[in-house]
């Protein structure tokens, strides 16, 4: 157990040449080790950012609320999405524990931008910050339960927490009515799991619920869009 506590995580390398970590703790990877790029990519950027952006032609800003920022993997991708397009990105976090600086440092994904991984670590939390013309980002150091959103409105949600079975808290309808209050219409959720429980509780707090095809390991994937 001593062991445990002094290194709750270690570095894993996947499939595609990228580095993750185990969480030792949950016993889990952060990404899967088949293709932590490709994962975030579908998962998150495509089906959600993306998806919103293609739904909604004349947008010019989406507000991104992420459960899990873990590695920082889906803002970096994010990041570069939106300046691609030409579309401005608040992004906002949450991490209850943030990796130290000897762990991001042995980060690796084979084409993206590996100075601006390294910026989106060494931002100060709890303080919004530009980073570049299209993405502005908040990290927020904290349990995510006890998040005070105010009148905030997230057009897309990524969550990217620990799966229903080991942190069962963050997947009940409490904390996923929290989300849902911050979403306005027309809002999505997009997530990894397609569990039964979680497909049945976004339905019965106001969302409609699709199953997508997955990533290598992963059959299928989730998008809810919120209806009320």
């Amino acid at each position: 157990m001593f062991h445990l506590f002094r290194k709750p995580r270690v570095a894993v390398p996947t499939d595609e040449g990228s580095v993750t970590f185990l969480d030792r703790r949950h016993h889990q990877t952060f990404h899967s080790t088949y293709g932590p790029i490709e994962e975030s990519q579908i998962v998150f950027v495509k089906n959600g950012f993306l998806f919103y952006c293609e739904q909604n032609p004349l947008t010019r800003e989406v507000h991104i609320l992420e459960m899990g920022f873990g590695t920082g993997l889906n803002a970096l991708l994010t990041a570069e999405a939106a300046t691609e397009r030409g579309i401005k990105v608040f992004y906002t976090t949450y991490e209850r524990y943030p990796l130290h600086k000897h762990e991001y440092n042995l980060l690796h994904f084979p084409g993206t931008d590996a100075h601006l991984l390294e910026t989106l670590h060494t931002l100060p939390w709890n303080t919004p910050c530009e980073v570049t013309p299209f993405f502005c980002i908040e990290k927020r150091k904290g349990d995510f339960r006890k998040a005070h959103f105010d009148l905030e409105q997230y057009e897309v949600v990524y969550y990217d927490a620990f799966s229903p079975d080991e942190i069962p808290e963050l997947w009940d309808a409490k904390t996923l009515s929290k989300v849902a209050c911050v979403q306005p219409e027309g809002g999505l959720f997009v997530t990894y799991t397609v569990k039964g429980t979680l497909r049945r509780t976004l339905h019965a707090i106001g969302y409609e619920v699709e199953r997508l095809a997955g990533t290598r390991g992963k059959r299928q994937v989730l998008r809810a869009v919120r209806y009320i």
